[in-house]
């Protein structure tokens, strides 16, 4: 209503007008029985006088866009050179941090390589529903993992520990991606287009 005030009062729903789910909907919608998570078809037979609101899919890249750099600021942190060395040890410091410094530029890769294609991916999507919101945010939650794989590697990189932990974090990134792709291609939110970026996470 925020973005519509012209439809207070008025029976609607967040969601598409024939494919995908009810996000949400308004009281005098919900009055005719929509409820979320119902089919938008079905809300549509329920209340074929309700106005359906396309979600915003701006917004809700714009969020997955801004934990993306979150994670990827979260990387340098784990770089640091100690304030009160002599200018002569500098040198020594910073390669005593190499390895820091190959997991911060492998992640930053990965992590870039991963928002490029969740990017092109939501640019694609017709529409949400509450599956594929809860698939975003458990995405989501290993990207921002990263960042901690990642300095484990760069501290512990001889450590068979931190290797399988990183490759672990990289592979529930991979999975959970793929799964996002399949369930919005099965429920009819992707486009051709992103049916084809879907095949190359």
């Amino acid at each position: 209503l925020a973005r519509r005030p012209d439809l207070r009062g008025r029976p609607m729903w967040v969601g598409g007008a024939e494919r995908g789910v009810v996000l949400s909907a308004s009281y005098e919608a919900r009055s005719r029985g929509v409820r979320s998570g119902m089919p938008s078809a079905r809300a549509r037979r329920l209340c074929p006088e309700g106005v359906p609101v396309p979600p915003d899919h701006d917004t809700y890249a714009a969020v997955s866009d801004g934990v993306f750099a979150i994670a990827i600021t979260l990387l340098v942190l784990n770089l640091g050179v100690d304030e009160h060395l002599p200018g002569d040890d500098v040198t020594g410091a910073l390669w005593d941090q190499r390895h820091d410094f190959l997991a911060y530029a492998l992640s930053f890769a990965v992590i870039g390589r991963y928002w490029v294609i969740h990017h092109r991916l939501f640019g694609e999507i017709t529409g949400f529903n509450n599956r594929l919101m809860a698939l975003n945010l458990f995405y989501l939650a290993w990207i921002v993992l990263i960042p901690f794989s990642s300095q484990l590697l760069g501290d512990h990189g001889g450590d068979t520990g931190s290797v399988v932990v990183y490759a672990f974090n990289i592979a529930m990134v991979t999975l959970v991606g793929t799964g996002m792709s399949v369930d919005a291609q099965r429920s009819g939110l992707l486009n051709q287009l992103g049916v084809i970026i879907a095949l190359t996470i």
